[in-house]
Parts: C-alpha cells; sequence; structure tokens
C-alpha cells in the first residue's frame, strides 16, 4: 500500500491522506462512481488502474467543466500541483 494524498469532488475539496494501491480502490472506499469522472495522479491524466506510489496526489474531477475554469491548483505539503490536463 502506499502512502497518498487523494482529494475530490465529491468531499468538497477536503485533502485526505491514505493508503491505497490504486485510484480504484479509492473510489470504491468512498463509494464513488467513476462515470463521468477523470482522474489525474499528481499532474497527469491516469486511469483507474493506475499504480500508486507512495506521495503520489490524487484527484477526482468530474469530467465536464460546469463553471467556466479550466485548472485546478491544490496545494499540498508545500507542493504546488496543477491537475488540470495540459496545463
Amino acid at each position: 500500500m502506499a502512502n497518498i494524498f487523494a482529494i475530490s469532488y465529491h468531499s468538497g475539496g477536503t485533502v485526505h491522506e491514505m493508503e491505497s494501491n490504486t485510484p480504484a480502490s479509492i473510489a470504491q472506499t468512498w463509494d464513488l462512481s467513476l462515470d463521468g469522472v477523470k482522474i489525474f495522479v499528481n499532474e497527469s491524466e491516469a486511469t483507474a488502474t493506475q499504480d500508486l506510489r507512495d506521495g503520489d496526489y490524487v484527484s477526482f474531477q468530474k469530467s465536464k467543466v460546469e463553471s467556466g475554469a479550466t485548472s485546478i491548483d491544490v496545494v499540498l505539503s508545500g507542493k504546488a500541483v496543477n491537475l488540470a490536463k495540459g496545463a
């Protein structure tokens, strides 16, 4: 199990420190459907089955941008991470 940081649109943007092997296992723990959701690990779009490593930042975002925003910047443990594709 990797020690990771995870954030999701459904949790109000709260960062969770947890142990997990894949984004799919995080989604299962949170009872989060992955339909219409993009997954990012660190700054790159990822699959639900991607292996996670210690210190990874995992983000679950709705795939349709509703607010007009094109990126999300999150600062975790003093490291700024842009979680938008192509940013």
